[in-house]
């Protein structure tokens, strides 16, 4: 293999990439890597986006994202980019808060210790500078359930089928625990109604972090966003690796070149790029290039289009991506000021299990963006069905930063600079019916990133079994199948 391309620069492409960019050292044909993105920013929907507002300048994650120290292959693949952890990022124990209505709109709240598994849930529980009039600890009985559940999974060898919901009915808990602390988590975690979220992968994300190592459930933050802290000097590494990333490239189909049948050699690839991105294309000189690999690095419904269209045979993975649903995810941003900041307490980061309207739980998150101490308070709507009414999630979002914006004693949030983001296929559903229909071939991660067709091979968060769509299964399935590329091509003799 000569020339590779990936099409998608997003968490997976990029950590492909890496891997092959750095096999090249050793390699005696080194590969000629291009990275195509069709918008005009790598880092797919895990990227930051600035924003400028009476407050001044900040900047968002395009989609909240919460990344935890339990994402080993991330923190990885920034490492061998040469990403100063301890610089551009912060991270802290998990402060998890419940809204109590009955107890006088007071918060449970829970700090999961920094310490490994099982002098977890030994260590302290509730910080010790948190307003005891607006927020009381969690209860004996209450971290007790948490131990019970993880006795549970343990017992089952972190394997079950059907639903997260019907698992944890057979598991005794306070019911204020099973709402305010499992539901919105699971829902947040793999982006699904609980009723439908598959318990094989939710005891997957509970044995990573509550059971992991030291610093697993820590909550990690970059100083500045997702861009600047880890994208931007990801691609500045590969870019120095001679990886050529072209941005604004959108790939419309791939074209079939030989191999005659007469011959031994491998079928190679050509790209046809989309009719917006024709001047990019040409400019970068596409038409002349033939490439040996394509690895697909987009969702799996781009991936899909992309088949369709290049007239491709079907195979049984393309075929999978047809058993997929999608669900929508839609934050709400609201910029504090200093003063206003500061109202809510000294903790930076950390999540609140809020009510909206509907029967609806929210995820909100606090962060400190900027350096004159202002803030950005995210409220975020995860599973959100393709069709489901956007006003009424979007009034559900506003009940939710009322509640948790309450010390500032506002009569109305919709005067402070604020924005949404709505993606209606942001994520792949973790449904218990997709999971647990999935071949035994899905299980090899190898194997995984194979579609079935000589020199094309997928790479996605949805690739990576036990895993929901998050950064770590997109780097994950990245990584797997850039080394799968290595493994192909001849090494230097040492």
């Amino acid at each position: 293999m000569k020339r590779l391309a990936i099409i998608g620069g997003g968490w997976a492409g990029l950590a492909c990439a890496q891997v092959v960019a750095q096999a090249n050292a050793q390699s005696q044909e080194p590969v000629t890597i291009w990275l195509f993105e069709a918008s005009p920013f790598m880092g797919g929907r895990a990227r930051g986006i600035p924003w400028e507002t009476e407050l001044g300048q900040t900047t968002v994650d395009n989609g909240q994202h919460l990344l935890l120290g339990a994402y080993e292959q991330t923190w990885q693949l920034l490492k061998e980019a040469g990403v100063f952890l301890e610089r551009g990022w912060s991270n802290e124990p998990m402060h998890w808060a419940s809204l109590e209505p009955e107890s006088g709109n007071r918060y449970a709240l829970l700090r999961i210790p920094p310490q490994a598994w099982p002098w977890r849930f030994f260590g302290q529980t509730f910080p010790a500078f948190i307003d005891k009039k607006h927020a009381r600890p969690w209860g004996l009985l209450d971290r007790l359930s948490l131990t019970n559940v993880l006795r549970q999974a343990i017992q089952s060898k972190w394997h079950a089928c059907g639903s997260a919901f019907h698992w944890l009915s057979h598991v005794s808990m306070p019911a204020g625990v099973r709402h305010q602390f499992w539901r919105p988590l699971i829902e947040g975690a793999l982006n699904t109604s609980w009723t439908e979220a598959s318990a094989s992968v939710f005891l997957r994300v509970v044995k990573d972090s509550l059971t992991g190592p030291s610093g697993a459930t820590n909550c990690w933050h970059p100083h500045a966003d997702l861009s600047q802290n880890a994208v931007d000097p990801l691609c500045l590494s590969l870019k120095r690796q001679g990886v050529r990333l072209i941005p604004r490239c959108r790939i419309a189909a791939l074209g079939q070149e030989g191999p005659s049948a007469t011959s031994t050699s491998r079928r190679r690839w050509r790209l046809e790029p989309h009719t917006s991105s024709q001047d990019q294309a040409a400019a970068v000189g596409l038409e002349h290039e033939v490439f040996d690999a394509v690895v697909l690095a987009t969702p799996a419904y781009e991936a899909r289009r992309l088949w369709r269209q290049s007239g491709l045979t079907e195979t049984p993975a393309i075929k999978r991506m047809d058993q997929m649903d999608w669900r929508g995810v839609m934050t709400l941003y609201i910029h504090l000021s200093q003063a206003q900041a500061l109202q809510l307490g000294p903790i930076r980061q950390w999540l609140c299990s809020l009510p909206g309207l509907n029967d609806q739980s929210h995820i909100g998150l606090a962060r400190q963006p900027s350096e004159n101490g202002s803030q950005v308070v995210s409220m975020v709507a995860s599973g959100l069905d393709p069709q489901q009414d956007r006003s009424a999630v979007a009034d559900s979002l506003w009940q939710a930063a009322q509640h948790y914006l309450r010390p500032l004693s506002l009569k109305t949030l919709r005067t402070l600079p604020h924005r949404f983001t709505d993606d209606p296929r942001a994520t792949w559903a973790c449904t218990e019916r997709f999971i647990d229909s999935e071949p035994s071939a899905m299980h090899d991660p190898v194997s995984a990133c194979l579609t079935g067709l000589d020199g094309v091979l997928r790479a996605a968060d949805d690739l990576t079994a036990g895993y929901p769509a998050c950064i770590e299964a997109a780097v994950r399935s990245g990584r797997v199948c850039g080394s799968s590329l290595v493994a192909q091509a001849p090494r230097k003799a040492v």
